[in-house]
């Protein structure tokens, strides 16, 4: 099975360096780090975890490879923002400091209750 992103019941908005998905049903808003946020963007459910580390290597700019993809998958399948992806042990192989380091960078994934789209001024 490939990733794919969660779209229903969400407004997206991208930043330059994090991307905020708000949930209507539950007024939880979702801020994703650079890496995370292009996994989502990305993860259309086509994609195989190796095709997807290339297309977000080349959307970031950056060095990324197959384990911070698996990183930020993980995080995202936590907070039910990926779909038709089998959590896995991300950080198999990895020393601890190496996973944490790479959690720290661009895969942030953080969650809050906003007070209501219309306070906050979104619309879909």
């Amino acid at each position: 099975m490939h990733p794919r992103a969660r779209r229903k019941g969400l407004i997206v908005k991208t930043f330059p360096q994090q991307t905020f998905v708000y949930e209507l049903m539950t007024d939880k808003v979702h801020t994703l780090g650079r890496i995370a946020a292009s996994v989502y963007a990305l993860a259309d459910g086509r994609l195989s975890l190796e095709e997807l580390t290339v297309k977000v290597q080349e959307d970031c700019e950056i060095p990324v490879d197959v384990d911070a993809v698996k990183l930020a998958l993980e995080r995202l399948v936590k907070v039910k923002l990926i779909e038709n992806w089998p959590p896995e042990k991300a950080a198999v192989g990895l020393s601890r400091r190496v996973a944490l380091r790479r959690m720290a960078v661009a895969l942030a994934v953080t969650t809050f209750l906003a007070p209501g789209a219309s306070w906050a001024g979104i619309t879909s």
